[in-house]
């Protein structure tokens, strides 16, 4: 009996955040393709050979294992669904994968009730929900960076050799999805050592776990290493290192929310009794900090994201803490107070999707443009692609298509995509790396965004465009 208990309270936990994600996720789930997903998609994932994706590392939106994963999802039958909502379903099992190993593992350590709270919290973030939907590498990072600290606590606990070839292969994965993914794992590092017990800094166990990560880099990029150096000079990112920290801190905010202040509770009450294990919490928290200031450009916002299931178990530490300090047993009491965080926590999800503070915390986080984690433009009532190409669908046949100059403020790749996706095979051509559009021709069609005045277009190219729609999203015209 009590062996089919244990299974029950491993497998039903599970089973709820699973349900309490897919309730949350679904509004997110379909939304129209932006720029950075077609792109993965039509560049990269569409390469005949997973091979050929490997090697065809030229920007940083090649995450590698992930798009190779992509390209084998898209093989398969879509089962009626619509192309765009079946490739997302990838994200969506990493996100459940996640959630079900943080808990499977972890349960005991922190408790079930605890844990059970804090990645609810983190299941309905707005953060979380965005890249559990997004056709993007950080959801499978974000389960590769949870495995890799799985795998460091059991090798700093028990010093377990197997263990910490589990580790090293979770790093690889890591890494070989997104690079930037070597921060998180420095968090899986600074998590693990307080499991090594007395005696910190337990040096035997640190080393290995430190180096683990580089290694699993360097080994991963080697036989591409001119592109991978080539691709972190690129310079991409944000030239404002405060205000990554601010998006950062806002969404982190967002996903740990009440768990994360019960957390800063304990550390009041009862971090002077464990030091150690309090700093290096802490430490997991402000990793984002020198990256911010010492990187230039800063990285996106959105790279730190595999830190958030760690800020989710550092949560549920504070949270068993606060617990034992209030002297909760089981009983009345603790079935108050963990049905109130409960409460709270999927308020905590509701409150930042909600139009009012939806919008403030997007202005710190970039507004439409630059926010990661809230409410950027592709997650707004205009981002429709798909009209334009239903639009010219109907005054064009497959075939008569002119070819399509599209300004960059159009967000090319997932008009492009849609265009295609109607069986519009023509000549696309719009400004990028390879250098800007120089003429337009007579009869060519002018894709502009729906906020462009047309006049620029017509001064920049020295033509005259007859207008023919516009919708939400774009403006079309024709070259006369």
């Amino acid at each position: 009996m009590k062996r089919n208990e244990t299974h029950l309270s491993g497998i039903l936990p599970c089973l709820l955040l699973t349900a309490v994600l897919l309730i949350f996720v679904r509004s997110y789930l379909e939304r129209e393709f932006w720029f950075d997903e077609a792109l993965t998609l039509m560049n990269f994932a569409w390469l005949p050979t997973p091979l050929a994706i490997y090697r065809s590392y030229v920007i940083p939106n090649n995450h590698i294992l992930y798009t190779i994963f992509l390209h084998l999802w898209t093989q398969l039958p879509d089962l009626g669904l619509r192309q765009d909502f079946f490739t997302r379903l990838p994200s969506l099992l990493f996100a459940v994968a996640l959630l079900c190993l943080l808990y499977g593992y972890f349960r005991r350590a922190l408790g079930r009730f605890p844990l059970f709270a804090a990645l609810t919290a983190l299941a309905v973030s707005p953060p979380f929900l965005i890249y559990a939907s997004a056709v993007r590498g950080y959801m499978a990072g974000g389960l590769f960076v949870s495995l890799a600290v799985c795998c460091a606590c059991a090798f700093a606990e028990h010093s377990n050799w197997r263990s910490f070839c589990g580790y090293f292969a979770a790093c690889v994965f890591a890494v070989g999805t997104v690079p930037s993914d070597l921060l998180a794992l420095g968090g899986c590092v600074l998590f693990a050592l307080p499991f090594a017990g007395r005696g910190f800094p337990p040096w035997k166990k640190l080393l290995p776990l430190a180096a683990a990560p580089f290694a699993a880099l360097a080994l991963f990029y080697l036989p591409i290493m001119r592109s991978f150096l080539a691709v972190c000079h690129t310079g991409e990112g944000w030239s404002d290192g405060t205000g990554v920290l601010r998006a950062y801190a806002s969404a982190a905010a967002a996903t740990v929310g009440i768990p994360g202040l019960l957390f800063i509770f304990s550390c009041v009450l009862r971090g002077a009794k464990y030091p150690w294990r309090t700093g290096m919490y802490i430490a997991v928290f402000l990793l984002p900090l020198p990256a911010a200031y010492i990187l230039h450009p800063a990285p996106f916002p959105r790279v730190f994201l595999p830190l958030f299931p760690l800020l989710a178990l550092i949560a549920a530490r504070g949270i068993r803490d606060c617990a034992a300090f209030l002297r909760l047993k089981r009983g009345g009491g603790m079935r108050i107070f963990y049905a109130v965080l409960f409460v709270c926590v999927i308020a905590g999800g509701l409150l930042p999707a909600a139009g009012p503070c939806r919008n403030f915390l997007s202005q710190i986080c970039g507004d439409s443009s630059g926010d990661d984690f809230f409410y950027g433009y592709y997650m707004r009532k205009e981002h429709r692609p798909s009209l334009t190409a239903a639009r010219l669908k109907t005054m064009y046949e497959p075939g008569t298509l002119p070819p399509v100059y599209l300004s960059f403020a159009s967000d090319p790749w997932p008009t492009m995509y849609y265009l295609l996706e109607r069986g519009f095979q023509t000549r696309f051509l719009f400004d990028g790396p390879r250098g800007r559009i120089k003429e337009l021709k007579s009869g060519m069609l002018v894709i502009i965004s729906r906020g462009e005045d047309p006049a620029v277009a017509e001064k920049r190219f020295s033509v005259r465009l007859n207008p023919l729609f516009e919708n939400v999203k774009h403006r079309v015209c024709a070259v006369d």
